[in-house]
Formats: C-alpha cells, sequence, structure tokens
C-alpha cells in the first residue's frame, strides 16, 4: 500500500509539472485586496458569470466564495483533481477555449519553454516564451475582463506584446503565502477592454503609483546627472571580467536591500563565471574612486525608493523585512554605471 500511495503521488508530481500546475492553496487571499475589490466593481462581480479555464482543484473559485465575489460560475481543467470533479469539467482550454464569458479570473499554467525542452515536455507553437503568457492571451481574446495569477516579473515584459499593454489595468505585487509548492514570487495582473491613462500598481494593498509615473524615474535619473547621450558606443563595459576594477553585490540578501557596488577586490573571494549573476566585477573605463562608489551607490538608493524596486527582478523568497529579494540586471547596472 505504501508503494502504491508513492507510485500515485510521484505520478501526481509528474503530471502537474507537464502541464504547469501550482495549486493556490496558500493562506492568502489576493481578492480581499482593495486593487481586485476595485476591478471586480469594474468587471461587475458577482453578478456577471464567471469562469475559470484552469481551475486545478478549483481554490480560486473557493478563495472569491469566501469574499463574496461568486456568483455564477463555469470551471474546466485539462487535469481536475479528485477532490474538485464535481466543480471541474475536465477539457483543454488551450485547445479549445470555452465560449460566451465576459469576465474570467484564473491561475494558468506556468511553464517556461526551455524548462519544458529540458524535461522533453509539450510546448504549443506559439510567440511566447512561457505557458502562462500564452494561456493569458487565449483568455484576452475571448474575455472583456480578466485577473490572473502570473509571476511577478510580468510587470517588467508584459509591454512588448499589444494585447497585453492595452488592456493591462492594474497590478498587484503579491508577497503573501499563496502557493503551498513553490517560493516564486507571484503578482496578480487585471485587464479591462479599454486602455487605462496610466496603470496602477501595488504591493499588497499599498500604492505604489502609475506604471508610466514610475518608469518615468529612470530618465529623471538620466536628466539629474548628464547632459549627453548615454551609453557611448566606445565605453568600455563587461561584466563577469575577471580584471574587472568594479565589483557589484546584484542580489539582495535575506535580510535587507543589500545590492551595491564595491571595489572589486571585495569580491575577489567569490566564484565568478562567465555566467554569473548575482556577484560580478565589471570592467569600466573609468577611476573606481571612493567618490564614485558613494555617487553610483547614492542613485542607486535613490531609484529603489523611488520606483519600490518595480524595475528589479524579483528572486525567489522574502527579506526579513516581508519584502522580495531583488536582482539588479545588467542593462539597469550598464545604465547607473554610465549615468554615474
Amino acid at each position: 500500500m505504501l508503494s502504491d500511495a508513492r507510485s500515485l503521488r510521484r505520478e501526481q508530481e509528474e503530471q502537474k509539472r507537464t502541464h504547469g500546475c501550482y495549486y493556490t492553496a496558500g493562506a492568502t487571499n489576493p481578492f480581499a485586496l482593495g486593487a481586485f475589490r476595485a476591478w471586480a466593481r469594474l468587471a461587475d462581480l458577482p453578478q456577471r458569470r464567471l469562469l475559470e479555464p484552469f481551475a486545478g482543484q478549483a481554490d480560486l473559485l473557493r478563495k472569491l466564495d469566501s469574499v463574496g465575489l461568486l456568483g455564477a460560475s463555469r470551471a474546466f481543467d485539462i487535469a481536475p483533481t479528485a477532490e474538485a470533479s464535481k466543480e471541474v469539467k475536465k477539457r483543454d482550454t488551450l485547445q479549445d477555449f470555452p465560449q460566451g464569458f465576459d469576465v474570467c479570473v484564473t491561475n494558468p499554467p506556468w511553464l517556461a519553454r526551455n524548462s519544458a525542452s529540458l524535461r522533453g515536455l509539450c510546448f504549443p507553437v506559439c510567440v511566447h516564451d512561457d505557458l502562462y503568457k500564452h494561456a493569458l492571451e487565449q483568455c484576452l481574446q475571448n474575455c472583456a475582463y480578466v485577473a490572473a495569477l502570473v509571476p511577478e516579473s510580468f510587470i517588467r515584459s508584459f509591454s512588448r506584446f499589444a494585447l497585453f499593454r492595452a488592456r493591462l489595468h492594474s497590478f498587484v505585487s503579491l508577497t503573501g503565502a499563496l502557493f503551498d509548492e513553490t517560493a516564486h514570487p507571484v503578482g496578480l495582473a487585471m485587464f479591462s477592454p479599454r486602455p487605462q491613462n496610466d496603470i496602477a500598481l501595488y504591493r499588497n494593498d499599498v500604492p505604489l503609483g502609475g506604471y508610466g509615473e514610475l518608469q518615468n524615474c529612470l530618465p529623471l535619473l538620466r536628466k539629474a546627472l548628464l547632459s549627453k547621450p548615454l551609453l557611448s558606443k566606445k565605453r568600455v563595459m563587461r561584466f563577469n571580467d575577471p580584471h574587472g576594477e568594479l565589483g557589484l553585490f546584484a542580489l539582495d540578501n535575506t535580510k535587507e536591500a543589500s545590492i551595491r557596488f564595491c571595489r572589486a577586490e571585495e569580491v575577489r573571494g567569490y566564484e565568478i563565471g562567465v555566467s554569473s549573476r548575482a556577484i560580478t566585477t565589471i570592467k569600466i573605463d573609468h577611476e573606481v574612486t571612493k567618490k564614485f562608489l558613494k555617487k553610483i551607490n547614492d542613485v542607486l538608493d535613490d531609484v529603489r525608493k523611488k520606483t519600490h524596486d518595480i524595475f528589479l527582478t524579483a528572486y525567489r523568497g522574502l527579506r526579513a523585512d516581508g519584502m522580495y529579494r531583488r536582482r539588479l540586471d545588467w542593462g539597469l547596472a550598464k545604465h547607473l554605471i554610465d549615468a554615474v
């Protein structure tokens, strides 16, 4: 009996990996937040019939019901759990998306194309690099109002796709325990039928400002420091260079916001490879003085405060202060170095 139970668990885990399933069984309820309630009023919930096309074990429906926002609904999944078989109908909604719904609230499957390739899993023919984006596109093509749980990194990449850019209404960075099976940073993206003047951003229930408003903080950095264009083609800037003079701790520690530039000597004891992303040495054509380091770290801190870290990559796990750990990618690091 024990071996049968283990085999069943292995089969269930493999099926979840294959379909990119992460169930929202954690204690956090994103639908209790003010940002979602405001969107729900626009979508006329709970009066309108709601669709959950990737329902899994129907956790989202129960969370909606617990805050009084679930009216009539239909739920589907390619592999419904036994516990939810009465609520969730079996259907491959990526191939056969349900019609006739104006409102969709969902936790789409997450599966990166490169991860699927490494595991030998099927991945649909599409322009997207992750299955959740393909699933989200299906939702938006068929429903006027869509709310979806997505990786927090969505807010950094959504503008590359016209459909996402035209319809995104608001976005919440969620730092509560939503998934039991992954510590991946999570966001709640909410879409409406019409373009917005600006996209409202939140961290849980705290308003951060508009996306465009925060994005303008980066040009402000340039205006404050330069009267010439950024990133001259002749400028030397090589990351993970063993002879680099500038060091960078590019990832927050588990306690606090700790990303900082330093002298290369500080990071010499760390193993730095050609693909290192957390700690690096950088070759630049500028003397790394005490004044230079103070100025670049002051600018970095100012950008982080003004933008609420929204343009830094969220990393797995929360810091002791309850915020996501963040990583400074090389693109923004280049911008900061060049500006200073």
